[in-house]
């Protein structure tokens, strides 16, 4: 119903293999859950980010 309004689908709480498999791209737009990764600090994510940035020629820094 979601995707007939255009709205986006986020699936939050994945901590399993199979609640993964079950969020196909054809069910959710995204999913989050300590099945992907740990919460963290928004520095860290900042740090990641950045990495993942540099690795692929960005210019600009992300900033917190």
């Amino acid at each position: 119903m979601a995707h007939g309004l255009r709205l986006k689908v986020v699936a939050e709480g994945v901590e399993t293999a199979d609640q993964l498999k079950s969020c196909g791209p054809s069910r959710c737009d995204a999913v989050q859950g300590y099945f992907l990764h740990r919460p963290l600090p928004k520095e860290e994510v900042a740090d990641i980010l950045n990495r993942n940035r540099l690795d692929r020629g960005a210019r600009s820094a992300i900033r917190v």
